[in-house]
C-alpha cells in the first residue's frame, strides 16, 4: 500500500489454540520474495532499513522503517476465514515524525482499503506467510520489484 509494505500476516487476537493464537507481539521482516525476485533486497535498494509487523487482537501494524527519524505505519484490520489463513484490510497511514520525506510518509487514510489474504504458520519464533498473486497494486514494492500476477509471494518474520 502506496511504496512498500510486507506481507501481512495476521493478528492474534484468539486464545491459546484458536484461530490466530500466537501471533500477538511484533515480527521482524528476514525474508521476503516473488518467484526469483528478492524484494527485501529491492526494499532495501530504495531505503528501506527495515519491515516490522505488530499483532494486538484483530488489528495489525505495519512499519517500514526508513531511519531512527522516519517510520511510515500503516493500520490493518485483520480476520481469519480459516485455520492458517489470514485477511488484512489496509487503513490510515501515520509517519513517526515530520522529519520524514513525502515520498517516504504522507499521513493521512492512505490508498483505497486493499484487502489480502495469506496463508500463515508459526514455526519456533519463526512465522511463514504465502499468498499467490492474483494482481499486483500499480506503484507497490512488489511490482517495483518486477512481480508479477501469477507468482507466489513468499515472506519469513523473527519474533522481536
Amino acid at each position: 500500500a502506496g511504496g512498500a509494505g510486507a506481507g501481512g500476516a495476521g493478528a492474534g487476537g484468539a486464545g491459546a489454540g484458536g484461530m490466530g493464537a500466537g501471533l500477538d507481539g511484533t515480527w521482524v521482516l528476514a525474508t521476503w520474495t516473488c518467484g526469483t525476485h528478492d524484494i527485501k533486497a529491492f526494499a532495501m535498494s530504495v531505503g528501506i532499513q527495515s519491515i516490522t509487523e505488530t499483532f494486538t487482537g484483530a488489528t495489525m501494524s505495519l512499519g517500514v522503517i526508513y531511519s531512527a527519524t522516519c517510520t511510515r505505519k500503516v493500520a490493518f484490520t485483520v480476520a481469519y476465514p480459516a485455520a492458517g489463513t489470514v485477511s488484512t484490510t489496509s487503513g490510515a497511514i501515520t509517519c513517526s515524525s515530520t522529519m520524514c520525506p513525502t515520498n517516504q510518509c504522507t499521513p493521512g487514510p492512505g490508498p483505497t482499503p486493499q484487502t489480502d489474504s495469506y496463508m500463515y504458520s508459526i514455526a519456533g519464533s519463526t512465522l511463514s506467510t504465502t499468498r499467490p498473486l492474483t494482481s499486483i497494486m500499480q506503484g507497490s514494492i512488489q511490482m517495483l520489484a518486477g512481480c508479477t500476477a501469477g507468482l507466489t509471494e513468499t515472506s519469513t518474520f523473527t519474533r522481536q
